[in-house]
């Protein structure tokens, strides 16, 4: 799974390129962790109106902006690259032992969607040590209400994907 020859603008960045990548490959801002305090948000370079709990988006590029630019090419889709099964059978003195597993690798997806605020469900794993004024080293973002925030629709990170792998 490569793309061999995708037309792209030459301006393009060049780690931003999808010729040679897999296709189904993303661009998103990486995500750093959260912003423990208001010292942290003004100590690295933020999108405005970022405070503590929100996500670091990586300044990639290194010139002290957030911008489109600093977007990375993750080689990973919502499609599974690597598929497996297999399954086995044992008996012994009319015993008898079956089963099967299966499963998927290599795979990740984007899942947050409007599953935050007072308007919806959240999953355990963005609950758990989640960022609060209590507890700053939180690992996960601050709570927030929907779309309001900056980075839910125009500054999509690498916090919003998570791998769908399994094996059962």
């Amino acid at each position: 799974n490569e793309i061999i020859e995708f037309d792209e603008p030459e301006t393009s960045v060049p780690w931003q390129r999808l010729t040679g990548h897999p296709q189904g490959s993303f661009l998103v801002y990486n995500s750093l962790g959260v912003f423990d305090d208001e010292a942290e948000v003004n100590g690295y370079p933020h999108v405005s109106g970022a405070g503590p709990g929100d996500i670091i988006i990586e300044d990639y590029n290194g010139d002290k902006k957030i911008t489109a630019d600093d977007r990375i090419l993750v080689e990973q889709s919502a499609t599974p690259e690597i598929t497996y099964g297999t399954s086995f059978y044992a008996g012994y003195k009319g015993w008898r032992l079956s089963g099967q597993i299966q499963g998927v690798g290599n795979t990740r997806a984007r899942i947050y969607h409007d599953r935050q605020g007072s308007a919806g469900n959240y999953f355990q794993f963005d609950c758990e040590d989640r960022w609060t004024p209590e507890n700053t080293d939180g690992t996960n973002p601050r709570a927030f209400e929907r779309y309001q925030e900056y980075w839910r629709s125009n500054y999509v990170t690498t916090a919003q994907y998570h791998s769908k792998d399994f094996a059962r």
